[in-house]
């Protein structure tokens, strides 16, 4: 393999690649911001909020604005690449979406950059790969002084060095990592599916319109706080008790480092709420959104006074995990939401004497409660495997960019 002395990240670059600023193939422009009285002209845009996770920008359900006027705004157009300019969440700057296809005129907010590029000898969609490489997201906190930037701007873009090995290269490299993009898909499609039956599946257990075999009993009316009590044991930060938190995504999970702010508060007196193992744990400002989940962490940890914590009263009567499969069905959370309280919309929360007063049509004996948790449990599991499965091919992915977009790792470009 043949070498030249260029250093690239403590490796050595390829002969025939080449480091290049990313402004010497792109011409970026900014989206375009509207005014709240603008009228006249309706206009499909992409925002911030449309990024995601993808790389291929998809353009279904975007937000309609409103325009003055059209003529001297910028479409997107077929090749492009767009950046996050701007976001509360500084981790999402400079997220890069590729435009593989696009049927119509859309334009893009002014939180995005618009980059365009003509040459022949690039492909874009690998320059866009090169982009959302850690090579390029590493260069983003090198110009930030070690932290994330707060905006992206042309010129940093410009300035950006992208590695550019020949265009047959490119393509290799590309349609490679397209096969793993279709891999993680399919994945996602499947992971889909799997949830949509699992919702069925809680439709037909949780109403009691299905019964399993060998259950026949009546069922009854049980309030929450019949149920469940409320539990206030609260201690400092100690080594033994860390902070916690409660997430949507993954219920009672560690801080992470971006919100730790653990270190802020070791030396007040605040006390935090202590949970332990299978407790119910909620946000009552967030409840409506679904945050509530069943504690799995095996260890006693420290909670944020906002969040109320409550424990099953009778583990005789009722089961653990039917009961929180009932409280985080989507059907349950809608109708959390009918019951927050406040008087703005951004302090309206479910008050705990609401929330055990909350009355459910649930199984009298606790065997057909736990056989309707089993078959749900064992859905969740399935969704749990896939899940795990797809974080794996995407860090495969991910090691495979940083060996190919560096020119470690190079690719059969001869015609068998």
């Amino acid at each position: 393999m043949d070498y030249r002395g260029d250093i690239v990240k403590e490796k050595i670059l390829p002969k025939d690649w080449k480091k290049a600023k990313l402004g010497d193939y792109f011409d970026f422009k900014n989206g375009i911001n509207f005014g709240k009285n603008d009228s006249g002209y309706d206009i499909e845009v992409l925002g911030v909020g449309d990024f995601k996770k993808r790389f291929y920008a998809d353009f279904t359900d975007l937000s309609v604005n409103h325009v003055n006027e059209i003529k001297n705004l910028t479409r997107i157009e077929k090749n492009d690449l767009l950046f996050v300019r701007s976001n509360g969440n500084k981790e999402l700057i400079g997220r890069v979406l590729f435009v593989k296809e696009i049927d119509r005129d859309i334009y893009y907010s002014g939180f995005v950059i618009k980059g365009s590029c003509c040459r022949d000898e690039i492909n874009n969609e690998y320059i866009a790969r090169v982009c959302s490489s850690t090579y390029v997201m590493n260069q983003y906190l090198v110009k930030g002084g070690g932290t994330n930037i707060s905006n992206l701007s042309q010129a940093i873009l410009s300035d950006l060095d992208v590695l550019i090995p020949p265009y047959d290269e490119q393509m290799k490299i590309n349609n490679l990592l397209s096969t793993w993009d279709k891999a993680i898909t399919l994945k996602e499609k499947l992971i889909k599916e799997k949830k949509n039956q699992k919702t069925s599946l809680m439709q037909q257990l949780l109403t009691g319109k299905v019964r399993l075999t060998g259950f026949d009993e009546e069922w009854k009316k049980v309030k929450l706080g019949t149920v469940l009590k409320k539990v206030n044991e609260k201690s400092h930060i100690k080594n033994e008790l860390e902070l916690y938190s409660l997430t949507i995504e993954n219920g009672v999970t560690p801080k992470t480092d971006r919100y730790n702010r653990e270190f802020l508060v070791k030396t007040d007196n605040k006390k935090y709420k202590i949970t332990k193992l299978n407790d119910i744990v909620y946000n009552p400002a967030n409840l409506r959104f679904g945050a509530i989940a069943v504690n799995r962490i095996k260890s006693p940890v420290l909670l944020s006074p906002i969040y109320e914590v409550l424990r099953l009263k009778n583990d005789r009567l009722f089961n653990l995990d039917f009961i929180g499969q009932l409280l985080t069905w989507n059907r349950t959370i809608n109708l959390f939401s009918t019951m927050a309280e406040g008087t703005l919309i951004e302090r309206m929360a479910v008050k705990i004497d609401t929330f055990l007063d909350v009355e459910f049509k649930m199984p009298n004996s606790i065997e057909e409660q736990t056989a309707i948790a089993f078959r749900l449990d064992l859905a969740d599991k399935e969704i749990d495997l896939l899940e795990k499965e797809i974080v794996q091919i995407k860090e495969q992915k991910k090691g495979l960019m940083q060996l190919l977009l560096t020119g470690i790792v190079r690719v059969n470009t001869q015609e068998n």
